[in-house]
């Protein structure tokens, strides 16, 4: 959150995918975007989500919270 506010990136409306939805963060971070004040359109994946290249194309906005390092490919 401190990241997307120090550089100013809007997110009402955006297309957003949480790549890892645990208790720590994913989870917590999906709840915030979806309220005011960022209205984001927020899916939340995991291991058992297909098509997950798909849906990473597709958003406007990334966030992993996964702790892999290679769970995001070009």
């Amino acid at each position: 959150m401190t990241l997307l506010n120090y550089y100013g990136i809007k997110t009402k409306g955006k297309k957003i995918v949480i790549v890892g939805k645990g208790a720590l963060v994913g989870w917590p971070l999906m709840k915030i975007l979806l309220n005011f004040p960022y209205y984001a359109t927020v899916t939340a994946c995991d291991i058992f989500t297909k098509n997950l290249k798909m849906l990473t194309k597709e958003a406007d906005i990334i966030t992993a919270a996964c702790g892999s390092a290679s769970s995001i490919k070009q």
